[in-house]
């Protein structure tokens, strides 16, 4: 089992993370995988660190596009799209206003209870009439 296990952190590595593919590689269930994941520590650490390298190998393009991409148009999307996920604590966000317009109608019931007193009539004193 830990000969599948080295198999496919190796064909994670290759693939840059993506499941699929690196179970495909490795001849390996997703569910195995997903197994391997939740049950064993090690390896879970190992899959996390595979993802972190691919997201700085990611953040590491976006950032050379940003900078020195070839097409204007490029740097411009790749610079806003650093901004925005980067750049939030400095107020770099988008923010979504929607206006909304109308009427808006409430209809329903409304039932009132109201609790009387007693004034002893509730209890049985006296002798009864009858």
């Amino acid at each position: 089992m830990a000969e599948n296990k080295a198999l496919l952190l190796e064909a994670l590595r290759e693939s840059y993370g993506i499941v699929g593919p690196a179970c495909e590689a490795a001849d390996v269930a997703q569910s195995t995988y997903y197994n391997y994941l939740n049950s064993d520590p090690e390896f879970a650490e190992a899959v996390r660190l595979i993802n972190e390298r691919t997201l700085d190998k990611l953040e590491s393009s976006v950032v050379n596009i940003a900078l020195a991409g070839e097409q204007e148009k490029n740097r411009l999307s790749a610079a806003q799209f650093l901004l925005k996920t980067k750049g939030k604590q400095r107020g770099f966000t988008e923010k979504q206003e929607t206006e909304l317009s109308g009427e808006v109608g409430v209809s329903g019931r409304v039932e009132i209870v109201a609790q009387l007193p007693s004034n002893g009539r509730d209890k049985n004193t006296g002798p009864a009439s009858g």
